[in-house]
């Protein structure tokens, strides 16, 4: 299991967004996870409200809220 990573994305306006998610390095070319969550068809949709502070994404379970 790879080491887990946060992010932090300040003033994300409430509303429900599809979160784009890629990997990249610099000896390889392209994206490592094959484009399976790039901005077009990334299956992680979450809904944001003014109350949102923290959110967990398990890639293993993209889908899941």
């Amino acid at each position: 299991m790879g080491a887990a990573r946060a992010f932090t994305v300040p003033k994300v306006r409430p509303g429900r967004y599809r979160i784009a998610v890629t990997h990249v390095n610099g000896r390889q070319p392209g994206d490592l996870l094959g484009g399976r969550f790039d901005e077009r068809k990334s299956p992680i949709i979450r809904e944001f409200t003014a109350a949102t502070s923290d959110m967990t994404i398990d890639l293993a379970k993209p889908e899941s809220p």
